[in-house]
C-alpha cells in the first residue's frame, strides 16, 4: 500500500521538475567584467554630462533612490534627475565596484565613489548598492540606491551655547 502512494508521488515530482528550466551556470568573472564595462560607460557619460546615455543604462522600469528625496521611477524620470544633478554643478565622478554578486539574470553590486564639481572640489563621497538585470545581451541598472559617506553638517542647535532650555522644550 505504501509503495502505491510513493511511486506515483515520485513520478509526479519528476514530471513537475521537467516543467521548470534548469538554472544556467553563471560565469561570475564574465558578469563582473560586463558590469564593470557598463559602469565605465556610466562614468564616461557622467563626466561628459550626458544624461541621455546614462538613462539608457537603466531598465525602462528602473528605480533610482538618491539620498534626501523620494523614489524616482522610469528611465525618462531618471534622465531628468541626472540632468538636474549636472545643472547643480556635478561635473565628474569616480566609482569602484567592490563586490559583484551575480544570480542568473540579475546581479547585485556594492561599491563606493566620489562626485566632484567643475572646480574639482569634492561634492560627496558615496557608497552604493545597485541591482542589475540582464536585458537581452546587456546588463542594465534596475535598482540604484546610494548614501553619503560624508558627515552631515552640524545643525545650529548642536553648536555650543545653543542648547534649548527646559522652558523652551515644554512650550
Amino acid at each position: 500500500m505504501k509503495w502505491q502512494v510513493i511511486i506515483p508521488l515520485f513520478f509526479l515530482a519528476v514530471s513537475l521538475s521537467a516543467c521548470y528550466p534548469a538554472p544556467q551556470d553563471v560565469d561570475a568573472e564574465v558578469v563582473e567584467q560586463e558590469i564593470n564595462e557598463t559602469t565605465n560607460t556610466f562614468i564616461d557619460a557622467f563626466n561628459k554630462g550626458d544624461n541621455e546615455i546614462i538613462g539608457g543604462l537603466y531598465t525602462t522600469d528602473a528605480m533610482l533612490m538618491p539620498p534626501d528625496t523620494g523614489i524616482i521611477e522610469g528611465r525618462d524620470a531618471i534622465e531628468k534627475f541626472w540632468q538636474q544633478i549636472f545643472a547643480m554643478g556635478a561635473d565628474s565622478i569616480s566609482l569602484e565596484n567592490m563586490d559583484v554578486a551575480p544570480h542568473l539574470l540579475e546581479a547585485w553590486v556594492t561599491g563606493s565613489g566620489v562626485i566632484y564639481n567643475t572646480e574639482g572640489d569634492k561634492l560627496d563621497e558615496i557608497k552604493y548598492i545597485i541591482g542589475w538585470q540582464r536585458v537581452g545581451e546587456d546588463w542594465k541598472i534596475h535598482r540604484d540606491i546610494w548614501n553619503s559617506s560624508m558627515p552631515a553638517p552640524e545643525s545650529p542647535m548642536e553648536e555650543p551655547g545653543m542648547e534649548a532650555s527646559a522652558e523652551q522644550e515644554t512650550m
